[in-house]
Parts: C-alpha cells; structure tokens; sequence
C-alpha cells in the first residue's frame, strides 16, 4: 500500500551504508523512506507489494528529453550525498511490439519508443537515465539506453542491444564520475558502459521513472531499489 500526498509516497529502499560485499544480495525491505514524486503524475498509478514498486503510465506522452521533447516523466525519488551506487531490477510488458505513435509529438522523438528508467537527478538539465528500452512497432528491439545530460544538452549517449526480459539497472556515482552497468536474467556478471566525467551537485535525487511515446498505458515493476554509500570506502 502507499500512501502519498501531492508529492510524497512511501516506497521501499534499502538502508544507506551497505557493506561493500553486500551490495548484490537480497536485501530485507524493513526500511521505508520517503520518495518525492515529481513530474506529471496525472493519470499515473503506483502501487507497493513487499519491495516491488508497480508504476504505471497512461496511454500519453511521458518523457525526460530536455530541448527536445519534455521533461515530465512521473519520477519516484529519493535525496542523497556524496557517492553512490543504486541500483534497481525492472520487470513488466515494456515490449512496443503493435503500438502506436501519440500524434503530434517533436519530429526528433522516437517513433514508438518505452522506456523504464533508473535516473540520478539533480534538476531538468542535469541528470543520468539508465533504462531498459523497447522501440519499434513492426521490427521492434530491447536495449540498455544511457544517457546523460548537462545544462539541457546530452554529452552521453550509449546504449546496448539486449533481450527482453527482466533487467537490473545500476549506475555508480564517485570522485566526479559516472559508471553504469546492466544485466538480465539470471546472469551474474554486470556489462558495463564506458564510464564519464560528470560533476553533479553534492545533493542530488535517485529513483525511477517511466518514458512513454505510444498510445496505451504500460505499467513497470521496480524491485529491490538499493542504494549504498561510498563515502566511507576510502
């Protein structure tokens, strides 16, 4: 159950301060924290079931493209310092397979594209996304998407064929550089993305968010969000 305000919700996370050695195995879901909810949130569902986040979109355009599109993706997000890994696994029917493209959207936004994201936001102009993408509607693809953006402007842009399946998301935030990595299924080891430099402020919020640029609702499930502290790793 969650309760919210007009811009809180109650979701699960995971203590910061982690051991290192402890960052990849299951985590008990005792400890809730309070998220804020930012972006358009209208027509947007959330629920929680032990330390899964189910959030859903409405059939309209959602997206997190600064000078571009829009940025007013539904965010469900958490303030940290420092540095830090987080990390989530998402699982749901993100596949855009038969969908159609909302009309009237900016020519340079994806044709038919979804999108579940796990996001390092500072402000509209300054943030990470990490996701599991889908894109196409006759010849449709499943890729890790990562993008970074400063002052409004993408610097990075990467992103990794992969299948469509249930995918952890992690990104790593230390000494002024960005790290992201993903696997799927039941495999152990992370792939990781080439690494960047990129100074956010020491304030800044984690959590996930939901793109949409077709026609129907989609809903996502995020489990096990985790975050650990780096600050103390020396």
């Amino acid at each position: 159950m969650i309760r919210c305000s007009a811009v809180f919700v109650l979701v699960h996370a995971i203590c910061l301060g982690v051991e290192p050695s402890k960052a990849d195995e299951p985590q008990e879901a005792g400890i809730w924290s309070s998220f804020t909810l930012g972006g358009d949130a209208d027509g947007v569902s959330m629920k929680t079931t032990g330390d899964t986040l189910q959030l859903t979109v409405p059939g309209e355009y959602r997206d997190l493209w600064p000078n571009h599109g829009k940025v007013n993706s539904p965010r469900v997000m958490k303030m940290l310092s420092g540095d830090v890994v987080v990390q989530v696994c998402t699982d749901g029917d993100i596949d855009t397979a038969g969908q159609n493209r909302i009309e009237g959207l900016p020519s340079d936004t994806s044709p038919v594209f979804r999108a579940a994201s796990l996001i390092l936001w500072q402000d509209a102009g300054n943030f990470i996304r990490l996701e599991h993408a889908s894109a196409g509607s006759e010849r449709t693809i499943h890729y890790c998407y990562y993008h970074v953006f400063q002052d409004g402007r993408r610097v990075v842009h990467e992103n990794r064929l992969f299948n469509d399946q249930p995918t952890q998301l992690r990104l790593e935030r230390k000494d002024g550089v960005v790290r992201a990595a993903y696997r799927q299924g039941n495999d152990m080891e992370w792939h990781d993305l080439p690494e960047h430099s990129f100074v956010l402020a020491d304030g800044i919020f984690a959590g996930v968010s939901l793109v949409n640029t077709t026609t129907r609702p989609f809903a996502i499930d995020f489990r096990a969000f985790k975050i650990r502290s780096l600050n103390d790793d020396g």
